[in-house]
């Protein structure tokens, strides 16, 4: 069975009267290291503390070396009990102790810290991860402006309902105010502020952070050339790139590269046509024709094969071969219609969830394909919403559980200006809701 960050393995054991063991394989760990973030273990730890199999009996818990990884859960997980039975956390004590029954519990300072940041997001956000009908019953604490300090059967335990003086005018905003809370160490973004790449951004405050940038293939010879504005990110089932529309024709050919390079087939335009100038289409514009885009001495030509036009976006058939490729390669882009430049969200979750059943329904006979890359015009706005619905989606189908608020926390992780809206927050309640809804 799998889950968020990790699954589940039953097997068997012993002849005549088999014993049933069950193992949880945590997945986003490497050795050494913390997690990037710990919403993830959290997830993982109280998944696990809600299971008769993990209370019941005696629990082999195991790393490669049975110190690092091992001796950082069971930190966690110990000091959550102490949070709940003394409203304190003893960290160095309880570590220490852990030392004297095995040597190197803990095992580096990064995972010690991490501890310590894992309990710290546990008390200021508590545990947002629900079934359905939790969120369902959270939905309506969060859009009726009478109940936004009602303390649900979810939310009494999450710590996300407003208590400051100057109250919020809904559970929704309340809730969507604590995103602005975090422990996270600033990013750097210091590819993107080079010479030679600030050209290559619209907008300078929504730019990839260097630890999860896109990296091209360095051209020898010329300027900085392993730069694009595109932002990598790790989904349920399949990997996402978060790009800007391309700027100029050299970032055109900067597109395709990273399309060719990380072997892309699926494609998501969340801009409208209407806004882009001839210089920034990757595409040729009329059935069969092609295009070339190139920037010395490299270049790639594009066709246009076919384009079907659906009530809320536009697939269009497109094979392009680079200068050094042997055959053309194909690739389908889908152009979200229903999102007008005007509007701060699409015109109904319809039209959007339309769009990402569409797309993951493709993805799901392509398991040799790339990442799905998300553009729009700041690579940020637009694209956030639709990975969050995605994301939740996936996991929804796959679990049963919905996570709106850390969903939507590591999604600010790994690009700015995304969710920097309320609306684009409360269209992702409304859209899992209504998704629901049709479901059953």
């Amino acid at each position: 069975m799998r889950h968020s960050n990790g699954h589940a393995e039953t097997s068997f054991v012993g002849s005549g009267n088999a014993r049933r063991v069950v193992q949880y394989h945590f997945t986003n760990w490497n050795d050494y290291k913390a997690p990037e973030c710990s919403t993830g273990l959290l997830r993982f730890v109280n998944r696990l503390r809600e299971l008769p199999e993990f209370n019941e009996y005696p629990v082999v818990i195991h790393c490669s070396a049975g110190v690092g990884r091992t001796g950082t859960f069971i930190a966690i997980d110990s000091m959550l009990d102490q949070c709940a039975a003394q409203a304190k956390a003893d960290i160095f004590n309880f570590v220490a102790g852990l030392r004297k029954q095995r040597n190197l519990m803990v095992q580096s300072q990064e995972q010690y810290v991490f501890i310590y940041k894992a309990l710290a997001e546990w008390h200021l956000f508590g545990y947002t991860d629900m079934d359905v009908e939790q969120l369902k019953e959270h939905y309506q604490t969060l859009i009726d402006p009478g109940m936004r300090n009602r303390v649900s059967s979810f939310n009494g335990g999450t710590k996300l309902v407003a208590r400051s003086d100057a109250a919020p005018t809904s559970g929704m905003e309340a809730e969507f105010l604590k995103l602005e809370r975090t422990l996270e160490t600033p990013a750097k973004s210091s590819f993107a502020a080079k010479e030679d790449n600030v050209m290559k951004n619209r907008f300078d405050s929504a730019v990839p952070y260097d630890r999860n940038r896109i990296v091209l293939r360095a051209s020898i010879g010329y300027a900085d050339t392993t730069y694009i504005n595109a932002s990598s990110l790790k989904g349920y089932f399949y990997p996402y790139v978060l790009a800007q529309d391309p700027v100029s024709e050299n970032t055109v050919f900067d597109f395709w590269r990273m399309i060719s390079e990380l072997n892309v087939t699926t494609l998501v335009m969340l801009s409208n046509e209407e806004d882009w100038s001839p210089s920034e289409k990757y595409w040729p514009s009329e059935l069969h024709s092609t295009a070339v885009y190139e920037r010395p001495p490299y270049h790639v030509t594009v066709q246009l094969n076919g384009e079907e036009h659906f009530p809320y976006f536009i697939t269009r058939k497109l094979s392009y071969r680079m200068k050094e490729d042997t055959a053309s390669r194909n690739v389908v882009q889908f152009a979200f219609t229903a999102w007008p430049s005007s509007c701060v969200v699409p015109t109904s979750s319809e039209s959007l969830l339309s769009l990402v059943g569409r797309v993951l329904e493709r993805q799901s006979g392509l398991p040799d394909s790339g990442p799905i890359v998300l553009h729009c015009r700041n690579g940020s706005s637009e694209t956030g919403v639709y990975c969050c619905i995605s994301l939740l989606l996936e996991r929804l189908k796959a679990e049963q559980r919905i996570d709106v608020f850390q969903t939507v926390k590591g999604l600010q992780n790994q690009r700015p200006l995304i969710f920097s809206k309320l609306e684009h927050y409360a269209f992702c309640y409304q859209a899992v809701i209504d998704y629901i809804r049709s479901s059953r």
